[in-house]
């Protein structure tokens, strides 16, 4: 807000002329005030009525052109306006609907204009952007100058398309610069008038009555004219009033016109140029003086004017004389008033000794004084001559010869004052006073929707920004959509699960908006897309019908009211489009809406957006996600919970029989759904929770042990059911009937009605598929649909009718549906496999229930590989059903033989693979499965020989070893491509704009570029570090090895077309403008250059970072620049002058990368403090800051449509963000072992590259559903294994533990609460199983007791003063180790918590502690020694050096040996005497773990590629041991060899954090060995491919055979051996 200008002290007053000898009351405009409920006869009182409205209830918005003095009687009216809802409502509504007639008329006449710009003030944001809009294209669209139209735009423009309150400095500084004296003003008027716009958008028309009559007409063609959404019409209109309606030099027009033929953005011409100095003194002295003028304090003007610090600023002086011009030719002042203001700039061209005017205000007095004279209507005008002939002797010759000179001169075109007459007429407001009425009709519907409210049981849902949004981001979604519908925005989607509640939460806000509806207020319309024949055209016009409004009343909403529309259950639509599109929402002459709809989570893919965001179509919206906002309703916390149980029990109705039901209080409810495992997890879906709670009773009838009972999603529908139809069954027959109805009864009971009901409802199900396109509703009229197949399910013949009201089919009028879409799913998945038992009651089955299974004509009928929920139904069918399990492999098993079973094969598999089932060793020779989904499924060994599997997808799918000879691989998905392996590091890489070519450097200053169609190298030679392609054709900047100079060259010809040199040292960093002209570089010397690519010169050198720059990148326009450095800065700059703009400073550490979004509104800058911030480009505020890397972020990308954000980092993995929202959508860890430094998008496919430090480049898909995004919402943090390996825990981001007993598969989830653990401080699991010790904040150890499902606290153990970084328990679980970042080492009694022995000496970078497996040792291993003391007495044994540095240690099984390997060797050590043992020196390569066999004799060790080898360390061979057996397995963190039920199993954990484990089969024959895959919890990180056979596959791509080849290839070379299948299926080397 700007402070009054100081009062100048007295010792330094200026003499003033008194012109206006006091203070008048303000102009007043006379008309009639009307009491409340009168028809207001024309706009003058209307706007009266306004003004005074709203100064009564916002005294501080009274400022304005009309005013009045109220008497008593003129008070009481208008508090009674005041104190009426409806006649608030009334009058804003007449305002309203008067300016949108207005818009929508044709013919805009004056008196119209003049209407609705007296209302003008009144208007809310809406409709003064409506109006706003209309009068500018009016304005666009004349052929000629329109002076009331232009009088019109002063007087209603809106300053709010200006973001960041920036100048339009390339056009106004030049302006500034123009002969023409008024185009020059109003130019430094219009850059003051933006920095003036204040952030408090409610004093926009006080500032605006400010900035109009200041700014003029220039003012209003240049700012309001040029926003942000449609530069180029409007730099080519200002153009054109530049160059042909008045006199500028060429410089001004050639620059406009400049402006327009680039298509410059206008936010990036705003920089800041002549606002450079800020706000200046002399533009809040024209407002303050303006403000005297409108409040009648002409006194007070007079004196401001002459005791003005700034009165002698030829811009103070230039706009009091508008200001004075103003008063002259107003009517509404008085005649001496308008004399007076002749006569105050008649004395202003006089006196010079006091007010010093400048030549050019001269001659704008003279002109305002002419133009005053030829005006016959003003009462000033006689006076004005007068006075215009005594200046003529005024003054020395100079300024005489000033006088002669402009009188001489036409007459300026420009105007004094932007006012518009009072209109004589009310055109407009007659036409509004003539529509018809709609009230009544909306208050019985209103009263109808009211009464049809089902109580029921409502918990106000809790929601989350939006799907990857974590859940600490929770808040209730009934008060962000009533702030939504209270903001600017058009559209609110409401996302959830099925069954979360969506559609209670809509007819519970329908309800509470027609609850609280107000006259004229927003109409609430709750719409069932389902039940609307193609809701994509006249949606509302469908609905409205159905309410019984007729067409005028409906046309008259259209354009006149607002609507909020409650669209529930899109999903169910089947629609593909955009809906608020297609039906023109919003759209001029449109339907006024605010949209609330409401979509399943499952229906939607990533893009998922583009169907619900409106359309940019306001001029001052920077985008479409402006206008759109969404939400995801949260899945039921413990407390809504309970509190549902609560309600639900005290609704419950007294059972006539106890033993029917039992009578259960909500503390028995939640006894039950806690102790049931995971039924709490279930429940927390709204609807489950009401299935639930209806089947418990039945579940727990005969179990005592709950602990035992499996509760799945599809058991809680088969209860209900039963349940359902139970009752329903006996309503029926205690109802009056005739006999023929009773008969029909009987019928339905002889026959089993429960089998009846449940085959009614399987029927109609299959009818909506079949017939109904998907769409869950019936509309039927018995007189038209009586002959169709709907008269089967819902006609009034009494058989369907009694199983119609006995089904969960319910109705509302003619539409039929079921209860919930759920139901729906559910029943369908039952039309394939039926597991209930239907019995009569006396145990005979009915005659009409089959015992074969239906599974293969129900599999048939549809492809299922879409339908999520139809597919889990059946899949928790599969895992607990032996018998369907083996209908759907004798399904796939029909295949082979017959073609047409292939689309029910395809199904089937689909639902084994996704119910887990693991399908390996299985012979799938020539099965036909095309389509189907098999991702993460286990196919290790699986025989496919001669099957069709066109179109599968097979991502993340285990294959290893699988068969594929002669398969059908036609449009085969693997989700992944081959990877590339360059020498070095990777720095950097860059895709040629067509993405044929891949570029990549690296560290050990090579470039390698790569042909993805061929997915060959096709180059590799030396380089400098920093590379860029050209935005067009093959060009390419490249540093040179071993000098500070570019090269830029073609990669077809290799000819080197210029080199650029000036930078001090190396280049690291390369970019290319968008336009291919400019090249800009990043150096280690802190400098960015900036190039011409047409001659190679050095355009400028920006100077600023104060260290090495490590990212440069180009704004999509070309016209900024960005950098980031080592100086922790992001800069941008200014590309056509060189000069800096902003430094954007939050990071902590050096800024590695830095990235424009696609559409220029964001940066993202990623750092070594582990985080991606966000930047908003005209804020220069963060807008979300991108937390989840474990170490330094070091490139990050931006994918072409802008939808994702990617970052590479030191943590080793490559995660996705979602820039709109700041969420995750995912983690990609395929880079194991190795950080991610560079990440590129392919411009024209949807995959992505990613570089890392060991060379190897990586492909991905880029994901495009949220199937993806919901990949970590519950993300394991931490993971710790027990020292036998048994027990495995992993400790999630919401405070649970999961402990996995690894050979047995079992799990047990205990929820506790930790304090935040550091990156490297990983838990602990004891050998029993019981306890698991954390770090516990800083210093601390905790030790939990996890045998329960609640974790408790064992113990806290309190020592050490520094960080501790690893634990450990003994084998026997009795002791505990910790070790410090204070060099010291813990061993704690885990039974009383007291310290055993305090071990010193141990360096800060321990990584890892052990007890030897007898107990006996405790061996610490850090970056390059090993310690070993004695546990016994805490003495230090050995100090094992290593300045090799190692990786992983740990002992023999026997104890006698540790065993350490690192950087590409090993070591081994005797633990009784400490000296290096050659025990192991055949183990000739680095592995990354490793494990005995339980009797000693065989090593497993894996490596950093996943390479399994197996030893013989008995082996008489040299060395002490033979490797006998390798392959190749998944990453792996942690190998541990165990016997289990006297079978062998290797147990590991793959690098996403999930146990593997591998059978362990060991032939006849010395060394031969076979792996089984036998339990994997999950499917692998990425695709396993390993051995997989392929011989004569058809139909691959060459991406897809050159991925199978690699995989299948990994490894090779001289380490790889040859391996000879024996007999008995297992493998021997071959020697």
């Amino acid at each position: 807000m700007d402070k009054a200008l100081p009062d100048m002290p007295s010792s330094v007053q200026q003499p003033c002329l008194t012109i206006f000898p006091q203070n008048v009351a303000a102009p007043v405009l006379s008309t009639i005030l009307l009491p409340p409920g009168a028809r207001f006869e024309d706009t003058v009182q209307l706007a009266n009525c306004n003004y005074l409205l709203r100064r009564c209830l916002s005294p501080s918005l009274a400022v304005g052109s009309i005013t009045a003095s109220l008497n008593a009687t003129h008070q009481a009216v208008i508090d009674s306006y005041a104190q009426s809802e409806d006649e608030t409502a009334r009058v804003r509504w007449l305002t309203q609907r008067l300016v949108g007639e207005f818009v929508a008329d044709s013919l805009k006449s004056s008196a119209g204009l003049s209407e609705v710009v007296l209302l003008a003030s009144s208007l809310d944001q809406e409709y003064f952007r409506k109006l706003l809009n209309c009068i500018i294209a009016e304005f666009e669209a004349a052929a000629l100058l329109d002076v009331n139209m232009l009088q019109g735009l002063g007087k209603v423009k809106d300053l709010r398309c200006i973001i960041g309150h920036e100048p339009l400095s390339a056009l106004l500084d030049q302006l500034k610069d123009s002969a023409d004296p008024y185009l020059k003003h109003q130019a430094t008027y219009a850059s003051q008038a933006l920095l003036h716009v204040p952030n408090d958008e409610t004093r926009r028309e006080l500032v605006w009555q400010h900035a109009g009559n200041t700014m003029g007409l220039l003012g209003v063609a240049s700012v309001c004219k040029l926003d942000l959404s449609q530069l180029k019409d409007g730099t080519e209109h200002l153009h054109k009033i530049a160059s042909e309606t008045h006199t500028v030099d060429a410089k001004v027009a050639d620059s406009v016109q400049a402006l327009h033929e680039t298509g410059q953005d206008i936010c990036t011409s705003i920089k800041g140029g002549i606002l450079s100095g800020g706000r200046l003194l002399w533009y809040s002295a024209l407002r303050e003086a303006q403000e005297h003028i409108l409040n009648g304090r002409l006194q007070d003007f007079n004196r401001f004017v002459f005791e003005a610090p700034c009165r002698n600023h030829v811009e103070f002086q230039w706009g009091i004389c508008c200001l004075l011009g103003g008063i002259a030719v107003d009517p509404r002042w008085d005649t001496i008033t308008s004399q007076h203001a002749v006569e105050f700039l008649g004395e202003l061209y006089k006196n010079t000794a006091i007010f010093s005017p400048h030549e050019d205000v001269h001659k704008w007095i003279l002109n305002i004084l002419r133009h005053i004279g030829e005006l016959a209507d003003v009462s000033a005008s006689g006076y004005a001559r007068l006075t215009l002939q005594e200046l003529e002797k005024e003054g020395d010759s100079d300024k005489q010869e000033v006088y002669r000179a402009t009188l001489a001169s036409p007459s300026s075109p420009y105007p004094i004052n932007t006012r518009l007459s009072i209109p004589t007429s009310s055109p407009l407001l007659t036409r509004v006073l003539a529509t018809p009425d709609i009230e009544y009709d909306l208050h019985r519907l209103r009263m109808q929707r009211l009464a049809d409210h089902r109580g029921g049981i409502y918990i106000p849902p809790q929601a989350k920004p939006s799907l990857q949004a974590a859940d600490d981001t929770l808040f209730p979604l009934m008060e962000k959509v009533q702030e939504f519908l209270g903001g600017q925005r058009q559209v609110f989607l409401v996302m959830g699960d099925s069954g979360a509640g969506k559609s209670t939460f809509n007819l519970e806000l329908e309800h509470a908006l027609w609850r609280d509806y107000k006259k004229y207020g927003p109409i609430p319309l709750y719409i069932n897309l389902p039940t609307v024949d193609n809701p994509a055209q006249d949606l509302i016009k469908k609905q409205l019908l159905r309410h019984k409004f007729s067409e005028a009343q409906i046309q008259e909403m259209k354009l006149h009211r607002q609507f909020i529309l409650i669209c529930d259950g899109y999903d169910e639509t089947q629609l593909k489009v955009n809906l608020i599109t297609t039906n023109q929402f919003n759209r001029e002459g449109q339907w006024r809406v605010k949209v609330v709809i409401s979509c399943r989570s499952q229906y939607l893919g990533q893009d998922y957006r583009s169907l619900f965001q409106p359309q940019a179509i306001d001029r001052y919206r920077r985008s479409a996600t402006d206008d759109f906002q969404e939400a995801v309703v949260a899945e039921f916390s413990r407390a809504q919970i309970q509190h549902y149980v609560e309600q639900y029990v005290k609704g419950l109705p007294a059972a006539d029989d106890p033993q029917d039901r039992p009578s259960w209080t909500k503390e028995e409810y939640m006894d039950k759904l806690t102790r049931i495992p995971n039924l709490m997890d279930l429940v927390s879906n709204p609807f489950l929770l009401t299935l639930t709670l209806e089947a418990l009773p039945t579940f727990v009838a005969s179990k005592k042990d709950l602990s035992a009972i499996r509760i799945t999603r599809v058991q809680l529908y088969d209860n209900f059911v039963r349940q359902w139809l139970e009752v329903n069954r006996v309503r029926p027959e205690a109802s009056p009937m005739n006999d023929g109805d009773r008969s029909e009864l009987d019928l339905l009971m002889e026959n089993s009605f429960l089998f009846r009901g449940t085959l009614y409802e399987q029927n109609l199900t299959t009818q909506f598929k079949v017939r109904h396109a998907k769409t869950p509703v019936i509309q039927y009229t018995h007189l038209h649909d009586k002959d169709t197949w709907k008269a089967t399910f819902v006609s009034p013949h009494k058989q369907a009718e009694l199983l119609q009201e006995s089904s969960t089919v319910t109705r509302s009028g003619a539409y039929f549906r079921f209860l919930h879409r759920s139901l729906q799913e559910y029943f369908y998945s039952r039309t394939i496999y039926d597991p209930l038992d239907y019995s009569n009651g006396d145990g005979s089955p009915s005659p009409e229930v089959s015992t074969a299974s239906t599974a293969k004509t129900g599999l048939l009928s549809m492809d299922l590989v879409g339908e999520s929920s139809i597919l889990q139904f059946l899949a928790e069918r599969a895992q607990t059903d032996a018998a369907f399990k083996t209908d759907l492999l004798s399904v796939i098993e029909d295949s082979k033989t017959d073609a047409e079973v292939a689309q029910a094969a395809s199904n089937a598999i689909s639902v084994l693979v996704k119910a887990n089932v693991p399908m390996n060793s299985m012979d799938f020779r020539g099965i036909r499965i095309p389509g189907a989904d098999l991702r993460g499924g286990q196919f290790d060994s699986t025989n496919f020989e001669g099957a069709d599997l066109t179109n599968v997808n097979f991502e993340k799918t285990w294959l290893r070893q699988a068969n594929l000879r002669r398969t059908q691989l036609k449009n085969v998905q693997f989700g992944e491509w081959r990877y590339f392996k360059v020498n070095g590091r990777v720095w950097t890489s860059s895709f040629s704009a067509d993405g044929r070519f891949l570029a990549v450097t690296t560290r050990n200053l090579e470039v390698t570029i790569f042909e993805t169609t061929r997915w060959e190298s096709v180059f590799c030679g030396p380089s400098g570090l920093g590379l860029a392609f050209a935005p067009t054709g093959y060009e390419l900047a490249l540093g040179v090895k071993g000098s500070e100079s570019v090269q830029v060259l073609n990669i077809l010809t290799g000819q080197v077309r210029f080199v650029l040199r000036g930078h001090q040292h190396v280049v690291v960093r390369i970019t290319y403008s968008p336009d291919g002209s400019q090249l800009a570089t990043g150096c280690i010397d802190a400098t960015v250059r900036i190039w011409s690519t047409a001659d190679g010169d050095t355009l400028h050198v920006l100077s600023g970072h104060a260290g090495p720059v490590w990212g440069v990148a180009y704004s999509p326009t070309g016209l900024q620049l960005v950098s980031g450095g080592e100086d922790k800065t992001v800069r941008t700059w200014d590309v056509q002058t060189g000069k800096p703009l902003k430094v954007l400073e939050a990071h902590l550490g050096p800024v590695q990368s830095v990235a424009y979004s696609p559409d220029g509104y964001q940066i993202a800058s990623g750092s070594d403090d582990k985080t991606v911030r966000l930047w908003d480009v005209y804020t220069s505020e963060v807008t979300h800051t991108l937390s989840g890397h474990l170490g330094q972020v070091l490139s990050v990308a931006y994918s072409p449509d802008g939808r994702q954000v990617a970052s590479g980092g030191r943590d080793m993995t490559l995660r996705l963000w979602d820039p709109h929202s700041g969420d995750p959508y995912g983690t990609l860890r395929g880079h194991v072992f190795q950080d991610v430094g560079a990440v590129a998008y392919a411009p024209t496919s949807n995959y992505m590259a990613s570089g890392d430090d060991g060379g190897y480049i990586r492909f991905w898909k880029a994901p495009t559903n949220l199937t993806f995004a919901a990949l970590e919402r519950k993300t394991c943090v931490f993971v710790g294994i027990s020292a036998d390996g048994r027990w495995m825990t992993k400790v999630y981001n919401d405070d649970t533990f999961e402990l996995l007993e690894t050979l047995m598969g079992a799990t047990r989830v205990v929820s506790v609460v930790l304090v935040a653990l550091m990156p490297f401080q990983r838990p602990a699991v004891s050998s029993c199983g019981s306890m698991v010790a954390t770090m516990q904040g800083s210093f601390a150890v905790r030790i939990w007791n996890v045998e329960a499902e609640t974790g408790t606290v064992l113990h806290d153990l309190v020592g050490h003063t520094g960080y501790v970084k690893v634990v450990a328990f003994s084998y026997d679980s009795s002791q505990l180790i910790s070790a410090s970042m204070d060099k010291t080492l813990r061993v704690w009694d885990t039974t009383t918590s007291e310290t055993v022995f305090v071990l010193e000496g141990i360096d800060e970078s321990v990584n890892s502690i052990t007890f030897s497996p007898s107990g006996h040792q405790i061996a610490s291993c850090d970056e390059d020694k090993v310690l070993v003391w004695s546990a016994e007495t805490g003495e230090k044994l050995f100090t094992l050096d290593n300045s090799g540095g190692i990786g992983r240690f740990g002992y023999s099984l026997d104890g006698r040996y540790i065993i350490s390997s690192a950087h590409s060797k090993h070591i081994c050590w005797d633990t009784e005497s400490g000296e290096r043992s050659d025990r192991f020196v055949a183990l000739d390569t680095e592995f990354f773990t490793f494990s005995f066999s339980p009797n000693g004799r065989f090593l497993a060790t894996t490596g950093r590629e996943g390479l399994l080898r197996i030893w013989d360390v008995y082996s008489d061979a040299e060395g002490g041991c033979k490797l006998v057996y390798q392959t190749m397995l998944e990453i792996t963190y942690l190998i541990f060899w165990k016997v289990y039920q006297g079978e062998q199993y290797l147990v590991t954990m793959n690098s996403g954090l999930s146990p593997v484990i591998y059978k362990v089969l060991i032939g006849k024959q010395p060394g031969a060995f076979r792996l089984e895959l036998a339990y994997a919890r999950e499917g692998p990180e990425v695709l396993f491919l390993e051995s997989v056979v392929m011989d004569n596959a058809d139909g691959l791509s060459i991406p897809n055979l050159k991925l199978l080849k690699q995989r299948g290839a990994t490894g090779s070379g001289a380490i790889r051996l040859q391996l000879r299948k024996l007999d008995d299926g297992t493998y021997q080397v071959i020697e």
